[in-house]
C-alpha cells in the first residue's frame, strides 16, 4: 500500500512540473471605463513568459484566435482573447453612435484585468488582426510600457482607425507586420507602415504571407510556418 501511494506521489510531481502542465483557460468578464462589459478567454502564462492580448477583426470574435492560442500555449505564453464591444458575447453596454476608435478602451480594460492578475504591461504583447491591428497600434502608442506589437493585415485607415501617425509615434519597441500579397490594401498599407517605421527608427520586421487576411493567413501549410516565425519572434 505504501509503495502504491509513493508511486502516485511521484506521478503527481512529474505531471505538475511547470514544463509539462498546461493551465486551463477560463471565460472571464471585465468592464471598460465607458461602461461596456466585455467577454474574454484568459489563459495564464508560464512563469516568466509574456501574455498576449488578442484583438480580432471587424464582425469576428475571440474564437478566430483558437488555433493561434493553442500553438501559443504550447510555448508557455499566456493569452487574453476578448470580444470587442458589440461583438460575440460583449453585448452589454451603452447604446451610442458607433465609433471604432473607442475600441481602444477595450484594450485598456484588458490591461487593467491583467494588472489585477499581477501581469504588468512590460510583459504584455498586443496582437491584432485587421482593424484589431490598428487598435493594437493605437493602444501601444498610448501605453509605451507595452513590450511589443504584432499587426496582422493592418490598414492605413480602417473605419476611421488610422495607423500612419501612430506608427510615427510608436517609439523604439519591436514591431512585427504580416500581410499577404493578394490582400492588396493590407499589403500596401503594411509596406507604407514599414517605411514610416524605418524612418522613425522603429525596429520593425515584415513577413510576407501567400494568402489570407488577418488570422486566416496562418492556417495554411505556409501559414503555419509563419506562425512559428511569429512565436519565435516573441
Amino acid at each position: 500500500m505504501r509503495s502504491q501511494v509513493l508511486k502516485l506521489c511521484l506521478i503527481g510531481l512529474f505531471i505538475c512540473r511547470p514544463a509539462f502542465c498546461v493551465s486551463p483557460s477560463a471565460r472571464v468578464n471585465f468592464k471598460t471605463a465607458d461602461g461596456w462589459i466585455l467577454a474574454a478567454e484568459f489563459h495564464p502564462p508560464r512563469k516568466g513568459r509574456e501574455t498576449l492580448i488578442l484583438l480580432h477583426g471587424l464582425g469576428a470574435g475571440r474564437g478566430e484566435w483558437d488555433f493561434f492560442r493553442a500553438q501559443t500555449h504550447k510555448r508557455g505564453y499566456g493569452t487574453l482573447a476578448l470580444d470587442f464591444r458589440g461583438h460575440g458575447e460583449s453585448t452589454s453596454g451603452p447604446r451610442v453612435r458607433q465609433d471604432y476608435t473607442a475600441l481602444v478602451q477595450d484594450v485598456y480594460a484588458a490591461l487593467q484585468f491583467l494588472r489585477k492578475k499581477s501581469i504588468l504591461e512590460q510583459k504584455v504583447v498586443l496582437v491584432g488582426a485587421s482593424i484589431g491591428a490598428n487598435i493594437a497600434l493605437r493602444a501601444a502608442v498610448q501605453r509605451p510600457r507595452l513590450k511589443k506589437c504584432i499587426l496582422l493585415s493592418p490598414g492605413i485607415d480602417y473605419h476611421g482607425v488610422k495607423a500612419e501617425t501612430e506608427m510615427e509615434h510608436y517609439g523604439s519597441r519591436p514591431l512585427l507586420l504580416v500581410a499577404s500579397v493578394p490582400d492588396a490594401y493590407a499589403f500596401a498599407s503594411s509596406h507604407r507602415l514599414l517605411d514610416i517605421g524605418k524612418r522613425h527608427s522603429v525596429p520593425v520586421l515584415f513577413i510576407e504571407a501567400e494568402e489570407g487576411h488577418g488570422v486566416t493567413m496562418l492556417q495554411s501549410q505556409r501559414g503555419k510556418k509563419i506562425l512559428k516565425q511569429i512565436l519565435d519572434w516573441i
